[in-house]
């Protein structure tokens, strides 16, 4: 997959501006419903992560709502744990992370 030039305005966050490419994508629209959550992994050439949420919603008077966090290079584990914790761990993320092949077991002492 190609890198491309992302622009993201965020609500909450920082605003970014990146080459990037989408590593996965989830979307919780349901058929009825006027409000969803849709997730996303992205990748720079760089090698961070961007984790973007964003609160959609087809009511003409509300407009999409963008949060982001950028993860630097590092431990793949931890920055895992830290998009999922960004992402707030709901079904949403849980089958993000399982089409990104993410383990999210941790170990502890």
């Amino acid at each position: 997959m190609e890198y491309e030039l992302q622009e993201i305005e965020a609500h909450q966050g920082p605003d970014l501006t990146f080459e990037g490419r989408l590593l996965g994508d989830y979307s919780a629209k349901s058929k009825s419903a006027p409000r969803w959550t849709d997730y996303e992994v992205w990748e720079t050439r760089g090698g961070a992560w961007i984790v973007v949420v964003i609160g959609r919603t087809i009511e003409e008077s509300e407009q999409d709502y963008y949060s982001v966090k950028v993860l630097a290079q590092g431990d793949e584990q931890a920055r895992v744990i830290e998009a999922m914790d960004f992402m707030r761990w709901g079904y949403g993320p849980r089958a993000l992370a399982k089409r990104l092949g993410w383990n999210l077991k941790v170990r502890v002492e």
